[in-house]
C-alpha cells in the first residue's frame, strides 16, 4: 500500500534528553540486556524514517540497549505476518524474541516498545499464580496477535501481559504486535474495528483489554471468538519511565494524518493550540459525567511524533530506603490494611497508611492509576499547571510502591469476613487484612439497548481516544450530552470521522466552552433524541436507530461506529457484600472520616460520590487511611 507520506518532517530528537536519562536510569539497574533488531526497507516513508531514528536514539540511551539494522530481504525469515517496518525485541543472547511489532513506535506503541526492552533486559514481570498454573498446562505451540493503536491507553496494558506469557513460556508462545493504523488491510482480514484486539492461532480472537487468568484460559483452550470479554476492565499497566513517546511533549510536534478507506494520506496538518478551561463541574446522576473531565486537547497530545514523558520525576529529600524495606519485607497477603482499587484515592491511601506504620496491599482487577490513565490532559490539579494523565497517574504508582505491595490485573472476589478478618480472593491468591478500604472507582455506563453487547468491540466502543482512529473517514454516532461525550465528538472530527451528537435533551450539560466548540465545528446533533437500538451487519454495527422523544419517530443513522459516553456507575458492589449502607445512587455511604457503617471498612475515591476530581479522591483517600490508623490502635 502506498502512502502519501515521503515528505513529511520528523523532528531532530524525538527522545527528549529527560527521557533518555529516565531510560539510562532504569536500565542501569536492571541485570542483563536487551537487543533490538530493524527490519526496514530503503524508503522515504515516514514509518521507516521514524522506526530507524527512534532505534538509534534508544541505543544511545543506554549501552544495555543494543541496537542492530537488516535489510527488508531479512524480514522473511520474520515469524508472522509480513510487513515493514518490524522491530523485534530480545533479551541478549536468548534463542527466540519476545517481541515483534509490526509498525513504527509512535505514541503509546512506543510505550509497548520500550517496555519490551526493558522486560528483555530483566524488568520484573508480574503474572499471577493462578494464570502460570493455566500456561503450565500448555502443550503445543500459540501465536498471538495483538491489533494496538498509538492513541490506546489499554494497549500497553494488554501487550505486557501477552510479554509475560512470553517470558513464562517462551518455547511455546509468539508475540506479534500489529499497528492496526498502518496495516488496515490486515486489520480488516481480522474484521478489527476497536483495540486492543487480540488473535490467537489466527482464528480465535477477543476484544478489549483481559485479565491475566482468563486471557491464559483462552490461549489454552483456544476458546472461539470470545468477543468483548472483560471488556469494562483495563489492563494492569501504567506508562511511565517507559512513555517515551507517550503524552506531553514540549515544543509542537507534528502529527500523522489518518489515512481513508482508499488508502491516501492527507496533507500533515498543522497541530491545532491545546484550548484550557477551569475545572470541571460536580458530577451529575444523568449523562453528564463530571469524573476526570477535561478541555479538550490538542490533536499532537493524542497521536504525536516529537512526545515524551516529560520531566522524570522528582526524588525527595527523605530517605526513601526505610519504606521501600518496609514494603519488602514480610507477608503481602496477610496485612494490616488492604485497598481494592489502585486510583489516586487507593495509592494515595496506602502512602498515609504505611507511613504511618501499617503493612499495606493495594489490589486492582485492571490498570494501577485508575481512570486518569485515560485523561489525555490534566490541567486543574493543584501544583500542576498541565500535566498528562497517564504522567500523573504514572507518579501515584510510583510513589506508592515505595510504601506497599501492589498488584494489578487480577481476578478478585467479593470481600467477605473470615475469623475478624477481611478476606478477599484474588487469581494470585488469598489476601487478608484487619482492615480494609474500597477504592473501586466506577465503570462505563450501558444503554442497555439491543445490539449494544452483540457488536461492544465491533462498533460500539466507550473510549474514542483507544478507538477513534480506526474511524476515519466513516460515520459514527456519539451518545450523550455532558462533557465527555462533546469532547468525544470533537476528537473523533479531529480524526477525520464523520460525527453526529445523539442527545436526549435540547442542549447540552457540558461546559458552554464545549457546547460552542460543537457549533463551530459543524457536528450534527440529533437532539431530543435516545438510541432504540444498534444495528448490525456481517458482525459489525452497521447504523443506529433513535427515536424523538417528543414525536416519539424514528430513525436510523447509518453509522459504523457507537461511542457511548453516558457518564460512569459506582462499583460498590463489594461493599454491598460486605453489608455496607448505599445511598439511592449506588454509591457507598461514609462519614467524613470515610468510615462506613461497617466497623473498619472504609472507602474513598469515585465510589462514594460527591465532587468527582482527582484532588478530592486524593484528600478522602489520605482521610481513609488516617482514619484506619487510628481505628487499628485503639484495636490492639
Amino acid at each position: 500500500m502506498s502512502r502519501n507520506t515521503d515528505n513529511m518532517q520528523l523532528p531532530d530528537v524525538l527522545i527528549h534528553e529527560t527521557s533518555r536519562a529516565a531510560l539510562r536510569q532504569k536500565f542501569a539497574a536492571l541485570p542483563g540486556t536487551a537487543e533490538l533488531h530493524v527490519y526496514h526497507e530503503d524508503s522515504r516513508d515516514v514509518y521507516t524514517r521514524f522506526s530507524v531514528q527512534s532505534a538509534r536514539e534508544l541505543g544511545e540511551s543506554s549501552d544495555k540497549i543494543k541496537v542492530f539494522f537488516h535489510s527488508a530481504a531479512g524480514a522473511a525469515a520474520l515469524h508472522g505476518p509480513a510487513g515493514l517496518p518490524s522491530l523485534v525485541v530480545q533479551s541478549g543472547g536468548a534463542p527466540r524474541p519476545l517481541l515483534r511489532l509490526m509498525g513504527a513506535p509512535i505514541g503509546l506503541e512506543g510505550v509497548i516498545l520500550t517496555k519490551a526492552l526493558a522486560l528483555a533486559a530483566g524488568d520484573e514481570s508480574d503474572l499471577s499464580q493462578k494464570a502460570r498454573a493455566i500456561l503450565d498446562e500448555l502443550e503445543d505451540e500459540r501465536d498471538i496477535l495483538i491489533f494496538t493503536s498509538n492513541t490506546c491507553p489499554y494497549c500497553p496494558g494488554q501487550t505486557v501481559l501477552a510479554m509475560d506469557f512470553v517470558l513464562y513460556r517462551p518455547e511455546l508462545i509468539n508475540l506479534c504486535v500489529v499497528a492496526a493504523g498502518e496495516f488496515r488491510e490486515l486489520a480488516a482480514r481480522y474484521a478489527v474495528s476497536g483495540v486492543p484486539h487480540s488473535v490467537v492461532n489466527g482464528a480465535d480472537q477477543v476484544f478489549g483489554p483481559q485479565q491475566d487468568a482468563p486471557f491464559a484460559e483462552m490461549v489454552l483452550k483456544l476458546k472461539h471468538q470470545s468477543i468483548g470479554a472483560n471488556i469494562d476492565t483495563n489492563a494492569g499497566f501504567t506508562p511511565g519511565d517507559d512513555d517515551i513517546f507517550g503524552f506531553g511533549a514540549a515544543g509542537t510536534p507534528v502529527f500523522m494524518p489518518a489515512e481513508s478507506e482508499a488508502g491516501e494520506v492527507p496533507a500533515p496538518q498543522a497541530a491545532p493550540v491545546a484550548q484550557t478551561s477551569p475545572a470541571s463541574p460536580p458530577h451529575a446522576a444523568d449523562d453528564e459525567d463530571g469524573d476526570w473531565l477535561f478541555p479538550p486537547v490538542a490533536e499532537a497530545d493524542f497521536a504525536s511524533f516529537n512526545t515524551g514523558a516529560g520531566p522524570a520525576p522528582e526524588q525527595s529529600g527523605e530517605d526513601l530506603g526505610a519504606p521501600r524495606n518496609k514494603r519488602d519485607q514480610g507477608d503481602e497477603f496477610n496485612r494490616d490494611l488492604l485497598i481494592l482499587g489502585g486510583g489516586p484515592a487507593g495509592l494515595t491511601a496506602a502512602v498515609y497508611a504505611a507511613r504511618s506504620g501499617l503493612s499495606v496491599t493495594v489490589l486492582d482487577s485492571g490498570m494501577l492509576g485508575g481512570q486518569v490513565n485515560l485523561t489525555p490532559l490534566v490541567e486543574n490539579y493543584p501544583g500542576l499547571a498541565s500535566r498528562s494523565g497517564a504522567l500523573l497517574a504514572f507518579n501515584f504508582v510510583e510513589h506508592a510502591k515505595l510504601y506497599a505491595q501492589l498488584r494489578g490485573n487480577l481476578q478478585i472476589g467479593d470481600p467477605v469476613m473470615e475469623g475478624g478478618k477481611f478476606k478477599v480472593e484474588t487469581s494470585n491468591g488469598d489476601y487478608r487484612g484487619r482492615a480494609l478500604l474500597l477504592a473501586t472507582g466506577s465503570r462505563w455506563r450501558k444503554l442497555g439497548i439491543p445490539g449494544e453487547a452483540e457488536y461492544a468491540g465491533a462498533g460500539v466502543h466507550n473510549c474514542a481516544s483507544c478507538d477513534g482512529y480506526l474511524y476515519a473517514g466513516k460515520k459514527v454516532a456519539v451518545v450523550g450530552g455532558g462533557n465527555t461525550a462533546i469532547t468525544d465528538a470533537l476528537h473523533l472530527k479531529n480524526l477525520g470521522a464523520d460525527v453526529t451528537i445523539v442527545h436526549r435533551r435540547d442542549s447540552f450539560r457540558g461546559e458552554e466552552a464545549l457546547a460552542r466548540a460543537i457549533e463551530k465545528s459543524g457536528i450534527r446533533v440529533a437532539w431530543d433524541s435516545a438510541p432504540v437500538a444498534v444495528l448490525g451487519q456481517g458482525g459489525k454495527a452497521a447504523g443506529l436507530r433513535i427515536r424523538n422523544n417528543k414525536t416519539n419517530a424514528e430513525t436510523e443513522l447509518p453509522v459504523q461506529g457507537v461511542f457511548v459516553s453516558i457518564g460512569l456507575i459506582p462499583n460498590s458492589g463489594p461493599a454491598a457484600a460486605l453489608g455496607a449502607n448505599l445511598d439511592k445512587s449506588g454509591y457507598i455511604a461514609a462519614d467524613g472520616n470515610m468510615r462506613t457503617n461497617v466497623p473498619k471498612l472504609y472507602a474513598a475515591g469515585d465510589v462514594v460520590g460527591g465532587y468527582l476530581q482527582i484532588v478530592t479522591a486524593v484528600a478522602r483517600g489520605a482521610q481513609a487511611a488516617h482514619a484506619a490508623f487510628l481505628d487499628l490502635q485503639q484495636a490492639d
